[in-house]
């Protein structure tokens, strides 16, 4: 028989023989029990607490490890989305950073390119367009271009011979639009001239030009025009906000890479 028998046992004997005690409470039966004390039960009962905190230990580590993996894989997947959505008119070569946007209001400047044909040509109106783009024309030397993908065929006959030379898009097309001004206010300043005298540079210019502007896809909305002249209908897009690269850091970039010393434009 076991103990816990033995003490009903006892507990039928001294109800039957002195009856039940009103004063005795609850507590002095917890009391009586508690003095009864069962080796094998309290070991397993110690043996069940300890499998019960292990399991739970165990869960928690399980889950942990499952939270870590989850966000892991979440940060992977994006970091993947990232690095294969190209930007818009960006670089897929990887040589440049990522530059700083901005919005941008276009502001009128008819000194780029002055009604009198003979002022395009003057050192002021010069030094305005020199002043848009760094030394060397954004032509840049890329070291270690085995690091880099879809690289172009470097540009031959500039740098040394070790040097790896690529020009940049930005730069390219202020330096055609140059160019189409340059003959078109010598067009103006002289009525008599037969146009510029690379005609297959103008030609070469106004293609790349119109692909430029149908690769970046600007889509500014723009209103009613401010500065036309009177009777003319449309707009001149001076109140249109763009999203823009932030200029200032593209300048500076191509400025430190430049592979000469030379300005033009």
């Amino acid at each position: 028989m076991s103990p816990m028998q033995k003490l009903a046992g006892l507990r039928r004997q001294w109800n039957e023989g002195a009856g039940a005690d009103p004063l005795l409470s609850d507590k002095d039966d917890v009391d009586e029990d508690a003095r009864v004390h069962d080796p094998n039960l309290e070991r397993r009962r110690r043996w069940l607490d300890m499998c019960r905190s292990t399991v739970l230990s165990r869960r928690s580590i399980l889950e942990a490890i499952l939270l870590g993996f989850i966000v892991w894989l979440a940060l992977a997947r994006r970091a993947s989305t990232e690095k294969s959505r190209e930007e818009v008119a960006g670089d897929v070569t990887g040589v440049f950073p990522k530059f700083s946007q901005k919005i941008v209001t276009f502001q009128h400047d008819p000194d780029f390119v002055p009604e009198d044909g003979r002022k395009f040509f003057t050192n002021e109106t010069k030094q305005k367009w020199l002043d848009l783009v760094p030394q060397g024309l954004g032509w840049i030397i890329v070291d270690h271009p085995q690091q880099y993908h879809s690289l172009p065929e470097p540009i031959n006959g500039f740098g040394g011979p070790d040097q790896s030379v690529f020009t940049t898009s930005v730069t390219h097309q202020l330096h055609c639009l140059y160019g189409i001004a340059k003959a078109y206010s010598g067009l103006k300043a002289d009525p008599s001239r037969h146009g510029e005298r690379m005609p297959w540079h103008v030609n070469h210019c106004f293609d790349y030009l119109r692909q430029s502007i149908m690769c970046a896809g600007d889509l500014a909305v723009e209103g009613q025009e401010k500065t036309f002249p009177d009777g003319i209908i449309g707009s001149d897009g001076w109140d249109g906000k763009h999203v823009c690269r932030d200029y200032d850091e593209i300048y500076k970039f191509l400025d430190e890479h430049r592979a000469t010393e030379d300005h033009w434009i």
